[in-house]
């Protein structure tokens, strides 16, 4: 009887006029409190921005540029400044929908325009994180953020750059959030955004589809097709979807090629965004990230020391955060630039996994 009076007073509770008040309420309290997160990042990002007359980084230039004349003259496959290099007669836009949604921008006075675009851009990163650590009940979340913020100069830096990871941070961490929660189909979409957004997304999805299908292999012995054929389908659509289709997988696959030689051969010159700092500078600049490593470590030997047990959906999500933060650490110190892919996926790696600890 009393189960009964609990479960009625439930039932009650959840049709009643009040209960519909109240969940509308906390998500008009959490819209408003995302629009103040996003405020508050972008007056950080723009403050940051405005410390200099001038933009961070020379790509900068290039991509405003580029974006301003897209339309206006057809050098959608002709770009003859390219002339002495492999692209000349087989160019593409490597960051077409990068350069389409910087393309507004570029109608204002320059080198504000790129600054606001980057601080708009940059603080929807910052949002999106906090929303994902909401929707994955982190508790709070606010700390995860302060955190990430303060994890790493080099990966702050690196959010200052008008560059296509702007888009390729938010989508990598949507990615991660859409297998998290199994929502499959999303991962159609998903591939499209980010080829279209730069050619070395390829190389990301692959490591984050490809880390939660060994993960699921290892523990139910079983691979799932469904992600895989899902997911190849977005990346050929995106693929197919670009302008110049031939020319951006040719351009593709030169990319991954020389990338693979420079990864073996050291007589190959390999680009810029390759060279690293000392081992000193990478810890005096990213501190943080190294204790959250140690913190990572700390909380998988708890668990193994413990021989706690955790139920098989949150088991499966804790070794493929706990697979794919490895992967990125070991990406970060062999080429230093991958710290702005490993900040914001270690601090929602440990935010997960400590939930899910302190749940058991």
């Amino acid at each position: 009887l009393g189960y009964l009076t609990i479960i009625s007073g439930w039932t009650i509770l959840y049709s009643s006029p009040l209960f519909f008040i109240l969940k509308s309420a906390k998500i008009a309290y959490m819209k408003k409190k995302i629009i103040y997160i996003y405020i508050i990042f972008f007056t950080i990002t723009f403050s940051i921005q405005l410390f200099s007359n001038d933009l961070l980084g020379v790509d900068a230039f290039f991509h405003s540029k580029y974006s301003k004349i897209m339309f206006e003259e057809n050098i959608s496959d002709n770009f003859p400044w390219l002339y002495y290099t492999d692209l000349n007669n087989n160019f593409s836009d490597q960051r077409y929908l990068f350069h389409v949604t910087m393309h507004p921008f570029t109608y204002f006075n320059f080198p504000l325009n790129l600054k606001i675009f980057i601080s708009l851009f940059s603080a929807l990163f910052f949002t999106l994180f906090y929303y994902i650590l909401n929707k994955l009940n982190i508790k709070k979340p606010e700390i995860w953020l302060f955190i990430l913020l303060f994890s790493s100069s080099l990966f702050l830096f690196r959010l200052q750059l008008a560059r296509p990871l702007l888009f390729t941070l938010s989508l990598s961490i949507i990615g991660i959030y859409i297998i998290l929660k199994q929502k499959k189909w999303l991962l159609l979409l998903w591939p499209i955004l980010f080829i279209l957004s730069s050619y070395g997304s390829i190389f990301i999805i692959s490591i984050i589809v490809g880390s939660y299908l060994l993960t699921k292999l290892v523990i139910e012995k079983r691979i799932d097709w469904q992600i895989i054929l899902i997911t190849m389908s977005g990346c050929i659509l995106g693929l197919l979807f670009h302008p110049e289709t031939s020319n951006f997988v040719n351009l593709i696959i030169n990319n991954y090629t020389s990338g693979l030689s420079s990864f073996n051969n050291l007589n190959i010159l390999i680009p810029i965004e390759l060279e690293n700092l000392n081992f000193l500078a990478l810890l005096v600049t990213s501190l943080p990230i190294f204790l959250l490593i140690i913190s990572l470590i700390t909380l998988f030997l708890l668990k193994i020391f413990f021989k706690v047990e955790i139920e098989l959906k949150n088991k499966i999500n804790y070794y493929f955060l706990l697979l794919l933060s490895l992967i990125f650490i070991m990406l970060t110190i062999k080429y230093n630039r991958f710290i702005e892919y490993l900040a914001p996926i270690l601090i929602l790696s440990v935010a997960y996994i400590y939930k899910i600890s302190m749940n058991i």
